[in-house]
């Protein structure tokens, strides 16, 4: 997951919260409108009660974060147009509920200041600024006009601003935490799991010793007893020295080569103690080699890290390999 994503989920952007804005948002400037006369009774005026709620639909609807350049050059040309608009369908002396359409204006760019573009929103805001001033010369000749009608909404942006940085700064800090957080559970987890393994481990082996270690102790183990010893130490170096060659049928090979009187070495190589054993295919052929051996000294090695290499050799046979799958 991205910065960003994690941001918009910290935000809930996408939820209900923002659908109800958007709903307060339109049924707000649409009773604004109708309150400013008979503003809205003329095309012009429709025009711009349009084009401020589909730039209000755009910048709230959607779940990135930041809100995207396509999605944010649309919301512009929107305000743009809006406010053209709603310039146009002023009276000279436009004051009250009949700017309504800045309101909406500032409203759509607070909004995309939250969704991360602040430097877009304050150049929106002055793009407004720049058309209700070139209005206000032309309807009424004074500048101060326009002035008038737009400092309020500056001081808004400004408020949204703060805002925005604020809600950043926090779901920043949120999403450490929340890094933080999930690396102290992946280390937990892996403890935890070593710690099974290791209980696993030690019950495994407990079964395999107690037993022979009882008959020791009781004195006077029989000859086959005593080769059962020697078998059972083996297997264990073989645990330690080859534990990725501990894999059926070649366990079973090694066993039953021993009892023939085969010395056989298992070496792990790779130096990776989280490899997985050898895959079932590969442990067949390396099973199948010792039991065509009858005596001598047989060793099965699995080495490389990147790519194994499985290999048997014997004491008058030239050593054969295998690459064995990871």
């Amino acid at each position: 997951m991205t910065g960003g994503e994690d941001t918009a989920a910290i935000l809930r952007l996408g939820t209900w919260g923002p659908r109800a804005l958007l709903a307060l948002f339109i049924v707000t400037h649409v009773v604004l409108a109708l309150t400013a006369g008979d503003v809205v009774a003329r095309p012009i005026g429709i025009g711009a009660l349009l084009a401020a709620i589909a730039a209000g639909v755009v910048v709230i609807t959607g779940t990135e974060y930041p809100i995207r350049r396509a999605r944010t050059a649309i919301v512009l040309a929107l305000v743009a147009i809006a406010t053209v608009l709603g310039d146009l369908s002023l009276p000279p002396d436009g004051r009250g509920f009949t700017a309504w359409h800045l309101g909406a204006g500032s409203f759509v760019l607070f909004a995309m200041a939250f969704r991360g573009r602040i430097a877009v929103a304050w150049a929106g805001a002055g793009m407004v600024f720049c058309i209700t001033l070139v209005w206000s010369l032309l309807a009424t000749g004074d500048a101060l006009a326009g002035v008038d009608l737009y400092y309020g909404q500056v001081a808004s942006l400004f408020a949204g601003t703060f805002f925005a940085l604020l809600l950043r700064g926090t779901a920043t800090r949120i999403r450490r935490f929340q890094a933080i957080e999930s690396e102290r559970a992946a280390r937990e987890l892996d403890r935890r799991v070593g710690d099974e393994e290791r209980s696993r481990q030690i019950g495994r082996l407990r079964e395999l010793v107690v037993p022979p270690l009882t008959l020791i102790a009781d004195g006077h183990p029989s000859a086959d007893d005593r080769r059962d010893f020697r078998l059972l130490e083996a297997a264990l170096r073989d645990t330690i020295r080859g534990r990725s060659l501990q894999r059926e049928p070649l366990t079973s090979s090694v066993r039953a080569a021993r009892l023939r009187g085969c010395q056989v070495v298992m070496l792990d190589d790779t130096g990776d103690t989280s490899a997985p054993a050898i895959d079932e295919g590969s442990a067949r052929w390396a099973s199948d080699l010792l039991d065509a051996t009858q005596a001598g000294m047989i060793t099965v090695r699995v080495s490389g890290t990147v790519r194994r290499t499985l290999t048997v050799s014997a004491d008058d046979s030239v050593a054969e390999s295998l690459s064995v799958p990871t």
